[in-house]
């Protein structure tokens, strides 16, 4: 099953609620006369969160390319009830992986990048304040 594809890149399948969609409200905050705060709904724009533990050095460098360049990237998403959405999508947490060793001595120990986590946000609204799409 495939859960996330950006800009035409399919990323590893991923377990343990390291993978989330959901759908967030847009708006802003606003005090009334009387004091009180309520919350002006616009719209709702899907969000997406994604977590990884290591990527192959052509799929990192992918990665970083797209989701660090501050552009709209095209993405393709699996939804909680299994249908699938797409979208642009910009990237509001970006990727900081760090660098591990493998296990082992001198030669066989390899030098890799893990822990690669990001956050998307919708640029397209999917429901309108009345619900509608």
């Amino acid at each position: 099953m495939v859960q996330l594809v950006i800009n035409g890149t399919t990323y590893p399948e991923t377990s343990n609620d390291k993978y989330q969609v959901w759908i967030e409200d847009l708006g802003q905050m606003l005090r009334m006369a009387g004091g009180n705060l309520v919350f002006e709904k616009r719209g709702q724009v899907y969000k997406i969160s994604y977590a990884y533990d290591y990527f192959t050095p052509f799929l990192l460098n992918k990665c970083l390319t797209d989701l660090r360049a501050g552009n709209e990237v095209q993405v393709g998403f699996l939804l909680p009830d299994g249908s699938s959405g797409s979208g642009l999508f910009r990237c509001t947490k970006f990727p900081s992986p760090t660098f591990a060793f493998s296990k082992g001595f001198g030669e066989d120990a390899k030098g890799y990048w893990h822990g690669i986590s990001f956050e998307l946000e919708g640029v397209e609204v999917i429901a309108d304040n009345n619900g509608e799409l």
